[in-house]
């Protein structure tokens, strides 16, 4: 922070809870009832504007009511806890057809949804700081889907089953991606580089240890492996694209995060309120335009990003005609159970040819949530989820 109190006079770093003494690991009780609490926020969301992702509707207008239903709904968790943060962990996004992720407009865009357009809704909430994230995929249309569509909705759900069952204390992050890389050549699909899934914690939502989707040489991480009573958010994209490369093909960004370890002695008061603005309400996590003051926020904002105070989340596209579908899922690492919070929403019926082969794979598919630490046979048997890739 700055001593110069004539040129910046206000808190330039996100803004936290300062009075909780609250133990932040999964062993507490209050902390889990949190993350949970930010789950359902998450998945009554999604459920939600999955409703109202009709034709003709305006992609900003769904962004606006999802924004609206979790920062109203997060306010009902602790209602009486006076001072406790909660709402937003990543705005609502509503990426249509090629625009794969982080699509979360200004209020004068125009795009509207279409019959059989392919829909992704992708959105965050928090209670306390501790955040719950989720993204689900579908198509407008009432018939079910095949081909190569279906292939890929096949994939990245085989892919998340198979995640989640790997997602236990002991396994390795590296397991993980390779069971991507065979999934995605079985179902004839690519998975998206750069889509790393994150270790959190309270108001963290990228943490150190991180699980890459697809490895190249210009992309991989450290092995790491999974710990008890940590948090993971599993991201997972596919597309039916042979190369899985998205770009930056929009020019404008609606969607930026504080970055808390950069100061500068801004200038305009313009710049300094806008930033105020985003500490106070915002803290760590990512924000909507839309969310600013119209007239001060859109002028501060330019600031900002100048001095690198604030980092854009570019929006990512596929090439048109391609299919992408994206899932994420929060997911909790408890000692006798891995618990899935988010991203349970039923997949759209479809009926893929293609199916899992790997006997390895579908051994693990086999296996339920439960951790190998727990007594008797019955844990062995397959759980009720185990799922098909087809969806009659």
């Amino acid at each position: 922070m700055s001593d110069n109190k004539d040129v910046m006079d206000v808190e330039d770093t996100p803004k936290k809870e300062e009075t909780s003494t609250e133990d932040e690991g999964l062993d507490n009780e209050s902390v889990l009832q949190k993350y949970r609490l930010a789950a359902e926020v998450v998945n009554a969301a999604i459920a939600y504007l999955q409703k109202e992702c009709v034709p003709g509707k305006r992609v900003v207008e769904i962004c606006e009511l999802g924004d609206k239903f979790i920062t109203e709904n997060a306010k009902k968790c602790f209602a009486k806890k006076k001072g406790m943060l909660k709402g937003i962990a990543f705005p609502t996004c509503v990426n249509v057809n090629q625009i794969v992720c982080h699509y979360s407009p200004y209020e004068d865009d125009q795009l509207a949804l279409k019959e059989n357009d392919v829909v992704r809704i992708d959105l965050g909430a928090h209670v306390d700081g501790y955040a719950s994230f989720g993204a689900h995929t579908f198509i407008l249309t009432n018939n079910q889907i095949t081909g190569r569509a279906a292939d890929v909705f096949a994939a990245a759900q085989t892919a998340l089953h198979v995640a989640t069952r790997l997602l236990k204390p002991g396994k390795k992050n590296s397991e993980i991606t390779a069971a991507i890389k065979k999934i995605s050549e079985e179902f004839g699909v690519s998975p998206a580089e750069g889509v790393l899934s994150h270790q959190i914690k309270r108001f963290v939502l990228d943490g150190q240890n991180t699980i890459i989707l697809k490895e190249t040489l210009d992309h991989h991480v450290e092995e790491v492996t999974f710990e008890e009573n940590t948090v993971y958010v599993l991201d997972l994209v596919f597309t039916t694209s042979g190369e899985g490369r998205l770009k930056e093909t929009q020019p404008k960004t609606g969607v930026y995060r504080r970055q808390a370890e950069t100061s500068y002695n801004l200038k305009t008061q313009s710049a300094r309120s806008t930033l105020n603005d985003i500490n106070t309400r915002f803290g760590t996590f990512p924000f909507s335009v839309r969310a600013l003051d119209k007239k001060t926020g859109r002028i501060g904002i330019v600031e900002l990003f100048r001095h690198n105070l604030i980092d854009p989340y570019p929006v990512l596209c596929e090439k048109a005609g391609e299919t992408a579908v994206h899932l994420k899922s929060t997911v909790l690492l408890l000692p006798r159970e891995t618990q899935v919070l988010t991203g349970t929403q039923t997949i759209q019926s479809y009926v893929s040819e293609k199916k899992l082969q790997d006997a390895n794979l579908l051994a693990v598919l086999a296996t339920n949530l439960k951790s190998a630490k727990k007594k008797g046979k019955k844990d062995k048997k397959a759980s009720d989820d185990t799922m098909d890739t087809t969806q009659e």
